[in-house]
């Protein structure tokens, strides 16, 4: 057996020990532990002050178990390319409060959202321009600039001055 051999197979029992965990996704559930625990126990890190800070933690059952949570995640939908998200935004990480939701349903779940009634319906702004065909930026001008919730939202937005015109 060559050197590189060897430290190949010491590499992939190491791996192996590291959770009793088996999953194709192994490798991002560990890197999305380790970011949920680290941003709520270990001041000094990127985040801990929207998260621990604000008293915010892990449960006792995933924190000292993480295969608890790898299991916990592959029989309750993750899948590449889901985040995790915490439905009451400010509660623990915990089975009874976590799900995997898309990039855009977990940006419309933070504190930094406003929030825009229109027509009976609450969204976020940047929900609001998806749905109006316009970009966010434009609504938050317009709220900026004082315009009311209807015209805001029943203005067609103006094409660039300096556009092009067609032939």
């Amino acid at each position: 057996m060559t050197n590189q051999e060897s430290i190949r197979k010491a590499s992939e029992a190491a791996w192996a020990v590291t959770t009793k965990f088996r999953h194709p996704h192994k490798l991002k559930l560990k890197w999305v532990y380790r970011n949920m625990v680290n941003r709520c126990h270990k001041p000094g890190t990127r985040r801990y002050e929207c998260y621990g800070g604000r008293g915010i933690s892990v449960c006792q059952e995933w924190k000292r178990e993480p295969t608890s949570f790898f299991e916990w995640a592959a029989s309750h939908g993750y899948a590449p390319g889901l985040q995790i998200n915490r439905k009451d935004n400010d509660g623990n990480y915990c089975p009874e409060n976590c799900n995997f939701v898309t990039q855009t349903v977990n940006q419309n779940n933070t504190r930094r959202n406003h929030f825009i009634e229109w027509n009976g319906e609450r969204k976020t702004i940047a929900d609001w321009a998806r749905q109006l065909g316009m970009s966010d930026r434009v609504l938050n001008k317009r709220i900026i600039h004082g315009w009311s919730v209807e015209k805001m939202m029943t203005q067609p937005v103006r094409s660039p001055r300096y556009a092009r015109r067609s032939p």
